[in-house]
């Protein structure tokens, strides 16, 4: 059940377009984590773009800066990999304990290196803010990404923005789940309204 790993966020919004029929798109709410958040919001900026995907309701987006103020990489993904295990443990993307296991690791790690390779070498094209309106979550505890770098998600889009800050760190949708869910329930709700 291996899968290929992409080595751009544009290869994959381009196999996301091959997926999905570009020419509709029902009423939809995209979601967002991290690199996703950028994936997400490629693929509705490309669709708006060529005039499709009309049925977007809403871009939520989750603990990832807004593509204008992306820190510049430092080369996680290109280390050797007892650096690279050593930064993603530091970093929060992967227990510890889960070191020792070496099959599970050589599992892993190339698609760990391949997320990491996307969002370093992600760079933003300049276009118009989309005509959709943007929340952002983040956790008020994140040390890799701020409410302030999340903020800037307010310039990417001519609709509104909401900033949502969550008890947790980088991972927490799976630390309080259930607040995390309670948000989401109330932002759809909102959204369908």
């Amino acid at each position: 059940m291996l899968e290929t790993s992409f080595e751009s966020v544009a290869a994959v919004v381009d196999a996301l377009e091959h997926e999905f029929d570009a020419s509709t798109c029902p009423p939809t709410v995209l979601f967002g984590h991290s690199l996703g958040a950028l994936i997400a919001f490629e693929w509705a900026r490309r669709g708006v773009a060529r005039g499709k995907r009309t049925g977007l309701l809403r871009l939520l987006v989750s603990a990832c800066p807004a593509p204008s103020s992306l820190p510049r990489p430092d080369g996680i993904w290109d280390l050797e990999q007892a650096q690279f295990l050593e930064r993603i443990v530091e970093y929060g993307a992967l227990p510890e304990h889960l070191l020792a296991e070496a099959e599970l690791m050589d599992m892993m790690l190339p698609a760990l290196r391949a997320d990491f390779m996307m969002f370093e070498t992600y760079t933003p094209r300049a276009s118009e803010p989309l005509g959709i309106p943007i929340t952002a979550f983040v956790g008020r505890d994140d040390r890799q990404v701020t409410a302030r770098d999340v903020r800037g998600w307010a310039a990417e889009t001519l609709e509104d923005f909401a900033l949502e800050c969550l008890p947790g760190d980088h991972f927490y949708m799976a630390q309080n789940r259930q607040v995390f869910v309670a948000r989401l329930n109330q932002c759809l709700t909102h959204v369908l309204e």
